[in-house]
């Protein structure tokens, strides 16, 4: 049996070293000032913190629509009071936040979506709202919406 005790001791030292890295399983549900809009899928806190946006995703800097994406989010967040929500995971692994950013009644990640301004995409695990983001991306792509669909 000694000779299993090394063993057992360094299973649980690996078991507490990841426990920082284990998903959280209740959702997390917060508010936070907005500050301003990074880009188009990515906002500032306040308090400092960053927020990437769950279930989208928007062209990056010097990238086509870019500049809209970023104008967009802006105009929904800048300088208001959000509730956010999490989904599986708290943080990526930038550090940033991972929410669902809600200003008023209006579901942000969504709007930029259903906009035009962002694409659907699944952030595994973290899928709460999937199929919606999947749905308004269809319909934003048959209507010609925004920077990314328009016919121009």
């Amino acid at each position: 049996m000694k000779a299993q005790e090394p063993f057992a001791l360094t299973a649980l030292i690996a078991l507490i070293g990841v426990s920082g890295c284990v998903q959280q399983t209740e959702p997390i549900n917060e508010l936070g000032l907005i500050s301003y809009a990074v880009d188009g899928d990515t906002i500032r806190l306040s308090d400092g913190e960053y927020v990437r946006l769950i279930g989208i995703n928007s062209t990056e800097s010097g990238e086509k629509c870019f500049e809209e994406a970023k104008k967009h989010l802006a105009s929904l967040v800048n300088n208001r009071l959000a509730s956010m929500q999490s989904d599986e995971e708290n943080r990526d692994k930038y550090g940033r936040l991972l929410r669902y950013v809600f200003v008023d009644d209006n579901f942000v990640n969504l709007e930029l979506v259903e906009s035009g301004n962002a694409f659907a995409f699944r952030f595994e695990p973290n899928t709460l709202y999937s199929g919606e983001f999947a749905l308004a991306e269809e319909q934003a792509r048959a209507a010609g919406k925004g920077c990314l669909w328009s016919k121009s």
